[in-house]
């Protein structure tokens, strides 16, 4: 990660402005089973899949949701759409094809558990038990691209008919750049038992991938977490956690990425939606949670978005979502102000409040809040994106962090202001 010294002033630009308000609202799915799959083929239609071959159907962005006779009982795991009208639901024993958007579904593959389907074209994948499954002809016929796999694919993504990516359990990473005639694995992941789920990749091979991990005899310690790729050989750790695991991640451009997930906190099932605005290096805990955990998730783009989980939970975010960030008074203030984090020491939560004032040159603000670590390491950016004049509050989580003195530095124009912070576990 870059260093940089926290004196440093760097100047910006005033352009046009996004409100940070509060970000996602539940939708009323008319269901309560729990849901695992979301493909929108345009901005007002939307699908859904989940249990007993639910399918639900919107096709005004979300604000009423129908129910559609699947033709199957089985679990949905994933849902694809080729064009407006033809559609694959992949499921535990098997897929099924619909041809007039919806109204109808067949079966056209049957027998093997199926978790995750992607359509290019004529061209269908579809990951799951024993190995990925590809067919050329839109679903009539279907062959077995990894022979003599004993394993479960659980994350699928092409970038294309040819180049593609599978993940599955036994830590099993898989990589083909000509359409499934060869796959070539990837590292290997020991020891102790890593098993991973969704997975989004770039075409320039950097990927992230969501993982779980149990350390195995005699401790049985399990852990959940995303990594990055920079290279299919080179992966890391960017985000982990004791209890959270992640159901879907996906990216709206280069830099801005979302996963959600959750998990069991001892008392009770939670959701976890987390953001990254710096291309993967650092995922930040969005201020919204419920008590479902969430399955998969997809965005139209940088801005309106879905979420689906447990529950019948429907999710949906107009505005990205935002990282915590609140805008806690309308008064507009006489100068910049940078206070101190409260409480301070913390453990693991924090919340930082600043001010930004009204200019009569300039009525939004490029912001940008980043925390360093003593030796003036970048470790967290919190905020990056235009504010209005106003007051803020943004909640830090320091749960991934070590006991220690950080800094947080604002920066906004010519204006810097730097404070230190304890994190005392």
């Amino acid at each position: 990660m870059k260093r940089i010294s926290l004196i440093i002033v760097v100047l910006f630009f005033f352009t046009v402005h996004s409100n940070s308000q509060t970000d996602w609202q539940v939708l009323n799915s008319g269901v309560i089973v729990n849901l695992y799959g979301v493909y929108f083929t345009n901005i007002n239609t939307g699908y859904v899949c989940g249990a007993s071959g639910t399918i639900l159907k919107t096709t005004n962005a979300g604000s009423n949701w129908n129910l559609i006779n699947s033709s199957v009982s089985y679990q949905l795991n994933d849902i694809c759409f080729a064009n407006d009208i033809t559609g694959y639901c992949s499921g535990n024993s098997g897929i099924i094809k619909t041809t007039n958007a919806g109204v109808n579904w067949f079966s056209v593959f049957s027998g093997n558990q199926m978790n995750k389907i992607q359509c290019i074209g004529n061209v269908i994948y579809s990951g799951g038990q024993n190995g990925i499954y590809k067919s050329t002809d839109s679903g009539q016929n279907w062959i077995n691209t990894v022979s003599g796999y004993s394993g479960t694919i659980r994350g699928l993504c092409f970038l294309n008919a040819d180049t593609g990516y599978g993940m599955g359990s036994i830590a099993d990473q898989r990589r083909t750049t000509n359409g499934g005639s060869n796959w070539i694995g990837g590292l290997y992941w020991g020891p102790g038992d890593y098993s991973f789920g969704e997975c989004y990749f770039f075409n320039s091979g950097s990927g992230f991938a969501g993982c779980s991990f149990n350390s195995g005899y005699p401790n049985y310690y399990s852990s959940y977490s995303i990594y990055k790729a920079n290279t299919w050989s080179s992966w890391y750790q960017v985000y982990s956690s004791a209890a959270m695991g992640i159901g879907g991640i996906t990216f709206t451009g280069n830099d801005t990425g979302y996963a959600v997930g959750g998990g069991w906190t001892g008392s009770a099932y939670q959701s976890l939606i987390l953001k990254t605005i710096n291309g993967g290096n650092n995922w930040v805990t969005q201020n919204y949670t419920i008590s479902q955990i969430l399955q998969d998730v997809y965005f139209l783009d940088s801005k309106k978005g879905y979420a689906v989980g447990r529950g019948g939970i429907i999710l949906k975010t107009e505005n990205g979502g935002t990282i915590g960030i609140n805008k806690i008074s309308t008064g507009t203030p006489l100068s910049f102000s940078l206070f101190q984090n409260y409480p301070n020491p913390f453990n693991p939560v924090t919340k930082i409040k600043f001010d930004i004032p009204s200019n009569v040159k300039r009525q939004t603000a490029n912001v940008k809040l980043i925390v360093y670590d003593i030796l003036g390491k970048e470790i967290q950016t919190l905020i990056n994106e235009q504010l209005q004049s106003g007051m803020y509050e943004v909640t830090f989580d320091g749960s991934n962090l070590p006991s220690g003195v950080y800094f947080y530095q604002l920066r906004v124009g010519d204006f810097v202001g730097t404070k230190k912070l304890i994190l005392l576990k």
